[in-house]
């Protein structure tokens, strides 16, 4: 009886060591979206859940873990939130982002709704544009300098100030072509002359996407996010 006991009270003991590394007074009491439909929609789960933040600047927070306020169990893959709540305001998980993953980091998209997009400049927290350290970076060789130079092609787009602006797109809408579903978890992708009808679900020519400016961009965002 002793043995059969023993693996569950070492389990129960290293949850309540990990619980102890995040003292009460720093837990901050957080809101959690498990999926982007409930981000939309304003529903954020019921439960009760807290996590420290290690740091946060005005575009991120960072926090690497959440815990169930409930039975102070620690979340998990493949039940980490898409995106959470912190003092009113949504940021999003870099985890589900190719180009600038970061599991410990959420960021504050400048637009949300139907299509999230985040604005990249000069102004942009490094913390967010370093990624993290499973972001997908590209080494040297042939196939880093072609891949970096892609990365370079058709992904800047420029305001009336001639600043270049890289965005980062969640389209909600897009539906998984293997279940006809929605997407639980859709992906940040950086949106590209190339991709741009993909991405947005739109249906402009190559002509027209050459000559967008940023804020035509965010026109069409904003215009997409209005419509039923």
């Amino acid at each position: 009886m002793i043995n059969k006991l023993l693996p569950l009270f070492c389990i129960l003991i290293m949850i309540g060591c990990t619980v102890q590394r995040i003292p009460t007074n720093e837990r901050e009491e957080i809101k959690v979206y498990f999926s982007s439909t409930d981000l939309v929609n304003t529903n954020p789960d019921s439960g009760i859940w807290f996590t420290k933040i290690k740091k946060s600047e005005d575009d991120y927070v960072q926090c690497h873990k959440i815990f169930n306020g409930e039975n102070n169990i620690r979340l998990q893959e493949p039940n980490l939130p898409w995106a959470i709540n912190v003092r009113g305001e949504d940021y999003l998980h870099m985890r589900y982002c190719d180009e600038y993953r970061n599991e410990d980091v959420y960021v504050k998209y400048d637009i949300q709704g139907k299509v999230c997009a985040l604005f990249i400049s000069g102004d942009t927290s490094g913390k967010i544009k370093s990624g993290g350290k499973q972001a997908y970076h590209y080494g040297g060789g042939l196939f880093g300098v072609i891949m970096k130079d892609e990365d370079k092609w058709g992904k800047n787009w420029k305001n009336a100030k001639t600043e270049k602006f890289k965005i980062l797109i969640i389209n909600t809408t897009r539906i998984n072509p293997r279940t006809e579903k929605p997407y639980k978890k859709h992906l940040s992708k950086l949106l590209s002359k190339k991709n741009f009808n993909e991405q947005l679900n739109t249906n402009y020519t190559k002509k027209e996407i050459e000559n967008f400016s940023f804020e035509k961009i965010v026109e069409i965002i904003e215009e997409i996010n209005a419509s039923d």
